[in-house]
């Protein structure tokens, strides 16, 4: 039996990153932020043909897609998020005078539920909103009920240096590289260059040797892995608590750990992970 198409029937979780950098290397963005009271999302993408002619037949053709992004029409859009998607600044009184200059870029990321009730998960790269504030209105009604208004911004997609314009995934996809929603959604919304891959090892994004001074405070992250290769748990440990002490004392879950300085010496943080592997991270920390 072939793939069955579904309609959707939920939209939620709509979050953007600014874009800080774009270069042939790679792209960096600042922290996520979510989107409250969304109601819709709707492509603007559209498809021509552009013809060549020759010899009195259409010799070659030429497909293309223009217009590329989305409608977003919310319950409203605050001073702050306005602020954020046209590069405006707020004013001492909360206020805000638009002034217009260069325009910040977005990537931005939401969930579509089907109606099998599974996810899809899509995200744009880079691009900027048109967003008109939402000063408009219509009277209130003398008798009945009121009528909802609501705002609306357009998102338009632009070509990156670095990788793709967009990227969507389904629930069945995902799970078959042996991770759970729960672990994807929190790498998905969180890190606009996520992409899941299958069997991961567990890993500690640190170096073998840290320095710091007495109540200097270092953070790394604890991934434990996924499909095979998972942990589902690591021990972290001082070797010398009187000279650095971590927390936490374990994870079940990806997190960050943090290492504070108490006194000058050397001490040996290690990070065990319970996988097959019995995986091990040690990190040599010497405090001034």
């Amino acid at each position: 039996m072939g793939y069955q198409p579904l309609p959707t029937i939920g939209f939620d979780k709509y979050t953007y990153w600014n874009l800080l950098t774009d270069t042939p290397t790679g792209r960096t963005y600042g922290a996520a932020k979510s989107l409250l009271g969304n109601v819709s999302v709707e492509p603007t993408d559209t498809a021509n043909t552009e013809t060549f002619d020759a010899d009195n037949v259409a010799y070659a053709s030429f497909p293309y897609i223009e217009n590329e992004g989305h409608t977003l029409t919310g319950a409203d859009i605050t001073p702050e998020v306005y602020a954020d998607f046209t590069g405006v600044s707020l004013d001492e009184s909360g206020g805000y005078e638009p002034d217009r200059g260069n325009t910040p870029q977005f990537a931005v990321a939401w969930r579509l539920m089907k109606s099998d009730k599974t996810f899809r998960y899509v995200r744009y790269n880079k691009g900027i909103f048109s967003t008109p504030p939402n000063v408009g209105g219509t009277t209130k009604p003398s008798q009945g009920a009121p009528t909802f208004g609501t705002a609306t911004v357009t998102y338009k997609a632009l070509d990156t240096i670095f990788g793709k314009k967009y990227y969507f995934i389904d629930e069945s996809a995902i799970l078959a590289l042996g991770l759970t929603i729960e672990e994807f959604e929190a790498e998905f919304f969180n890190d606009p260059n996520y992409k899941p891959a299958a069997n991961l090892a567990p890993s500690v994004n640190a170096p073998d040797a840290a320095t710091l001074s007495a109540g200097g405070v270092l953070t790394y992250s604890v991934k434990l892995g996924n499909g095979t290769l998972k942990a589902t748990s690591a021990a972290i440990s001082s070797g010398d608590t009187d000279v650095a002490i971590v927390a936490p004392p374990s994870l079940a879950v990806n997190g960050n750990i943090t290492v504070v300085g108490i006194g000058a010496g050397s001490a040996n943080v290690t990070i065990t992970f319970n996988d097959t592997n019995n995986t091990t991270k040690t990190i040599g920390v010497t405090v001034n």
